[in-house]
């Protein structure tokens, strides 16, 4: 079985930890261990607990059921939104499926990505009442102002659909420069990471992450604005 190299998860295990704004990632700003609990006798406990590894290779009940999984088969067709994590495109591949991707291009050439499996999101009466939740427990609904902000800033040279949620943005990128180009020489020159349409085979895309605190975003979409002003010139 040949594996096709993953592209995008490459690229992050590679240099995420090298640059001083990652914006690749599709998760929020994390938590401390000390956030996870404010009850002092829970947080005692939490820090009593003895840290593992579990079985690395899985257990011998996963690897068995594993192993009886035949999902596709040589020659099946697998169906497969794009843009989106291509783990499974790869796999796919690798065990000879033929491999029908399915744009999501919206009519006005903006891509909308969802991370999640159902494709659905919430009405803003569904939404006001998990607000209302959140609010009563300390938790966060992430919103995008200051992407779409920063976006909408740049006098048409970007496109996007907003997402419905999650923490990043797929953005359609009209400047004249190949998306791997432009992803390297930003992580080369200004040491901030984003990851380029070309590993989705949408070259002209730029996935953008913008769940970390705003501050920090902020400071990482400045040193991106400074590279395409000088690509622009």
């Amino acid at each position: 079985m040949r594996l096709e190299p993953f592209a995008m998860e490459r690229m992050q295990s590679t240099y995420e930890n090298h640059v001083d704004f990652n914006l690749s990632e599709s998760g929020v700003h994390p938590l401390r261990l000390g956030d996870l609990v404010e009850e002092a006798t829970a947080r005692d406990a939490v820090m009593r607990e003895g840290l593992r590894y579990t079985q690395s290779n899985g257990t011998a009940a996963l690897r068995d059921l594993i192993a009886t999984w035949n999902l596709v088969e040589p020659g099946d067709d697998v169906v497969f939104m794009v843009p989106s994590y291509m783990q499974t495109w790869g796999l796919a591949r690798a065990v000879g499926g033929v491999v029908r991707e399915w744009p999501l291009v919206r009519p006005s050439g903006a891509v909308g990505w969802r991370m999640d499996t159902s494709g659905a999101r919430f009405d803003a009466a569904d939404l006001d009442r998990v607000a209302a939740v959140a609010a009563r427990h300390g938790a966060w609904i992430l919103h995008v102002p200051i992407m779409a902000g920063w976006l909408d800033g740049h006098g048409g040279l970007f496109s996007y659909a907003p997402p419905d949620a999650g923490a990043i943005v797929y953005v359609r990128d009209h400047h004249d420069i190949n998306s791997t180009l432009l992803v390297q020489r930003l992580r080369e020159q200004k040491s901030v990471l984003i990851v380029p349409g070309d590993h989705f085979g949408t070259d002209g895309y730029l996935t953008i992450g913008d769940g970390d605190q705003p501050a920090y975003l902020c400071e990482g979409l400045g040193w991106l604005h400074d590279l395409l002003t000088e690509i622009a010139r």
